[in-house]
């Protein structure tokens, strides 16, 4: 290094000493050497040059005491001999310039060798720095790649926002993912808040710039908003998002995480469609209960006046009151069954044949200008099912088609045979297992079901139909019909390009044990004077069933309650059958009081009358014999005759059958 040259060149000034030492010596031998006044000022500036001050000084001071010498003894060159003031004047450019020169040089060598330090110590820290920054790189790296792992755990997307400019910075690969987006395609879709905002929901986009205004005033914000994906399908996201402030302390980004709500918002929706269909539900057993009561009292006195009526006329007119109250029950039945409330009474079908029965009265509901055609696939298998809901279900199948096409059309009838091979999902219905199905379609050609609407079609109360013309409780009922027979149901259809609705029912593959047995209409049996304990909330069906009791030949006792039954049960007396109604007020329902009467006298009959059959199954233990409501006179004859010959035989130790259900 050029620093050492004081300590290692000094043999730069070897010129000058031997120019010190040859003059002398050749002038003592007598053969003087001319020495030019450029070879001492040379050997000066050289050792000036390159070894600096203390040796430029030296060969100076060398240079100079030879030019004395030769000034002294009259020889050497002329600018040196000429006088003692130019000998003076080169004496002083020989120390002056070794001097000054080495100085130069050697203030050179000190600053170099400041700046090499400098340059060391400024190397040396920014390795120090360099290391540090590497090393905090690779805890950023860590960082980052277990930020990544706990967002993908987490299903966390994160992103940054540029306010100032309208963009999405960054954007990480879940966040875009919850948009069905790559990262890049989703920066370059997304328009900044004064865009159109096209992947986010029309309703929505408002309160999104209300929100994200709020974040330019420095407020963290947590906003769900929906979205639609690049397939189309529509999609829930929560958004957390902070501010972050420039260096001019304006608000600048909006730095977010993301989670997909998609799910959890469709398990509310879906949770509240069942806390909604539980309600109505409810409302819809309470109507039905009424309106079975209504019916009892209809059909019971109906059948009082059958009896006492001699004309020909009054009896077909009291007949045709009867089968009115038939098809009221089978309305109170249809609306059980969407409740699934009601148990059904399910037989061996044959669907062609319920086509070709139903079509006669489907042709008296249609208008003039709808047909009616029917495409039936013969040897299709027979179906397990109660067949009256069955034809209430077609029936609303078809006037839905009639009220579609009021400029009039088509309505197709079919059945068919389908084999399912593995469990496949239906729109508005549960996935069904694998297995062969029946199917009954009915389609027309009328205006059809919008597409924001064909979701909703079978919720209830919901109807494309003026309000005065629809429920909405039809294609409800339907669903729960099917649904409780083990089917599904299956909606095609387009606006403006009509509507087909499919239903799918398993193939039955058992025999039926035993058809049921048709009660007889007026025969009794002639039987001593009973005893009966008649309990019903409501009285005019406790009139008319007093009525058509005491005819029985039954010493009638009544309650109102089951409070009031068990204080009769409890005091003197005994009865030889308790005909129950379920629903009534007080603390016992009609099943528990039934467990109450069979705690205080085991071998009393039990009859509980009931339009919610849904009950049956927990009163098992207790009930002898359930009627579904309303009840014809024959049909709580031959229960009465039932539960009372069971319970003589189970008094007498023949354990006779206890349970019976009348359709």
């Amino acid at each position: 290094m050029a620093v050492s040259s004081v300590g290692r060149n000094w043999w730069v000034a070897a010129p000058a000493a031997v120019l010190w030492i040859a003059v002398p010596l050749s002038y003592e031998i007598g053969t003087p050497i001319p020495v030019s006044f450029m070879l001492f000022f040379a050997s000066v500036v050289l050792a000036a040059g390159l070894a600096g001050h203390p040796v430029g000084l030296v060969s100076g001071v060398l240079c100079a005491s030879s030019a004395l010498y030769l000034h002294l003894r009259g020889i050497g060159p002329p600018p040196l001999i000429g006088t003692p003031v130019s000998t003076a004047i080169g004496m002083t450019l020989f120390i002056g310039t070794g001097y000054l020169l080495g100085r130069i040089r050697s203030d050179r060598d000190r600053y170099e060798a400041e700046l090499l330090s400098i340059q060391g110590d400024l190397k040396q820290s920014l390795d120090e720095q360099l290391e540090d920054t590497q090393a905090a790189l690779r805890d950023l790296q860590v960082s980052e790649a277990r930020l990544e792992q706990a967002a993908r755990v987490a299903k966390l997307g994160y992103f940054v926002f540029d306010f100032r400019r309208g963009i999405v910075e960054y954007c990480s690969d879940r966040h875009a993912a919850i948009f069905g987006m790559t990262p890049e395609s989703f920066i370059a879709k997304v328009t900044g808040l004064q865009g159109d905002m096209s992947i986010i929901h029309p309703d929505d986009r408002d309160r999104l710039r209300a929100a994200y205004a709020e974040l330019e005033t420095g407020k963290d914000v947590v906003i769900d908003y929906r979205f639609f994906r690049e397939d189309g399908e529509m999609g829930f996201i929560r958004e957390y998002v902070s501010p972050e402030a420039g260096p001019d302390g304006r608000i600048c980004r909006g730095v977010g995480s993301s989670i997909d709500m998609t799910a959890e918002k469709q398990t509310e929706q879906h949770l509240r469609q069942a806390q909604k269909m539980n309600a109505v539900g409810q409302l819809t057993a309470g109507v039905a209960h009424d309106f079975n009561n209504l019916l009892a009292v209809i059909l019971g006195n109906a059948e009082l006046l059958a009896e006492d009526e001699t004309t020909a006329e009054g009896r077909h007119a009291v007949g045709e009151i009867i089968r009115a109250t038939e098809r009221g029950s089978s309305l109170t039945r249809s609306l059980l069954s969407f409740a699934q409330k009601s148990r059904l009474s399910p037989e061996l079908v044959d669907a062609n044949e319920v086509l070709r029965d139903s079509a006669v009265m489907f042709r008296r509901i249609l208008f003039d200008n709808i047909g009616l055609e029917s495409d039936l696939v013969s040897d299709i298998g027979l179906i397990k099912l109660d067949r009256n809901l069955l034809e209430t279900a077609l029936l609303n199948l078809v006037l839905n088609a009639r009220d579609a096409m009021p400029e009039g059309g088509e309505i197709h009838l079919a059945t068919g045979l389908v084999e399912i091979e593995r469990d496949a999902p239906l729109a508005e219905g549960p996935q069904l297992p694998p297995g062969r199905y029946v199917t009954i379609s009915v389609a027309d050609n009328g205006c059809g079901i919008p597409g924001d609407s064909l979701s909703r079609v079978t919720e209830p109360f919901f109807t494309t139909k003026n309000r005065a013309e629809g429920s909405g409780l039809g294609l409800s009922m339907v669903q729960g019909f099917v649904q409780q027979s083990k089917g599904g149901l299956s909606i095609r259809s387009a606006n403006g390009d009509g509507a087909t609705i499919t239903l799918y029912f398993p193939v039955a593959e058992e025999a039926i044990a035993a058809d049921r047995a048709e009660i007889p209409a007026a025969t009794e049996k002639s039987r001593p004077s009973l005893k009966a304990l008649m309990v019903e909330d409501d009285p005019a069906v406790r009139q008319v069933l007093n009525a058509q009791l005491t005819r029985m030949n039954f010493d009638v006792t009544q309650a109102a309650n089951s409070e009031e039954a068990l204080r009769i049960l409890t005091g003197p007396g005994q009865f030889d059958v308790v005909i129950l109604d379920n629903i009534m007020p007080g603390r016992l329902m009609g099943v528990e009081l039934a467990r109450e009467i069979r705690a205080i006298d085991a071998s009393i009959g039990i009859i509980l009358q009931t339009g919610d059959t849904s009950v049956m199954m927990s009163g098992e233990d207790a009930v002898d014999v359930w009627l579904r409501k309303p009840v014809k006179r024959a049909e709580l004859a031959e229960a009465i005759d039932r539960v009372i010959d069971a319970t003589q035989d189970w008094s007498k130790g023949r354990k006779g059958p206890r349970q019976w259900t009348a359709s």
